[in-house]
């Protein structure tokens, strides 16, 4: 369950006071339901792992990139509708997105646990042709100009979905396009959308990349054989 259940991380929130600010809180029925969850899961084998003052994003970021580096040949995949796993995505990692009633993809079946469970898959061939050839790892460079409503990041005006990937692709990182932008001379040939005061949103922007960048390097004391699936007797 990816439900950001777990307490905000203090550092982030003390940097950016804003970060989550308009989110609601867990709701009740989910907040009582996290146990019963907890006790299905343990049943069936599926371990459960649960930090207090770590986001839940940056814990499957983390034990994605334990099977990635294993020399195992794990196929990684993240049930989730959360866009900021978009930057996961490689040779092992695909996103399962639930359907919605609203979702206008390609329908996919999948068999889960012997059950057909429908879902969107998003691998790297629908990254690259959904983003235009940019990598996955840069997505956090796309996300940081688009800005997340959810989060409360607030992105560049605007720059929407064509414009952010325009840009990565022309200067690859956030980095490289506010140290483009400092250079008085070749600021003239930027796209005329971007705001003349840039300049000043720096500390902002690159504050926001952090924000949205998954830490996938949590100290969790876990080896991936512990989380084979073990069914209860």
């Amino acid at each position: 369950n990816d439900y950001e259940a777990s307490i905000k991380v203090a550092s982030t929130v003390e940097a950016y006071p804003k970060y989550k600010e308009n989110r609601p809180g867990l709701p009740q029925p989910i907040r009582l339901a996290i146990p019963q969850a907890q006790k299905l899961t343990e049943s069936v084998g599926m371990k459960t792992i649960m930090m207090e003052q770590e986001e839940a994003d940056d814990i499957i970021g983390t034990l994605t990139k334990k099977c990635i580096m294993s020399n195992d040949e794990i196929q990684v995949k993240i049930m989730s509708p959360d866009k900021d796993f978009y930057q996961l995505i490689g040779p092992k990692v695909s996103i399962l997105r639930p359907r919605s009633f609203h979702d206008k993809s390609p329908n996919s079946l999948e068999v889960i646990r012997g059950k057909l469970v429908p879902h969107v898959r998003l691998d790297e061939t629908w990254f690259a042709l959904e983003y235009d050839g940019i990598e996955p790892q840069c997505f956090v460079d796309v996300l940081t100009l688009l800005g997340d409503k959810s989060d409360n990041i607030p992105g560049i005006n605007r720059v929407g979905k064509v414009r952010a990937k325009y840009l990565v692709k022309e200067f690859g990182t956030i980095e490289a396009l506010m140290e483009a932008w400092g250079d008085g001379e070749k600021r003239d040939n930027f796209p005329s959308y971007l705001p003349k005061e840039l300049h000043f949103q720096k500390d902002m922007i690159l504050l926001s990349k952090q924000l949205v960048a998954l830490d996938c390097e949590l100290d969790i004391p876990y080896d991936l054989n512990d989380l084979t699936l073990e069914p209860e007797m």
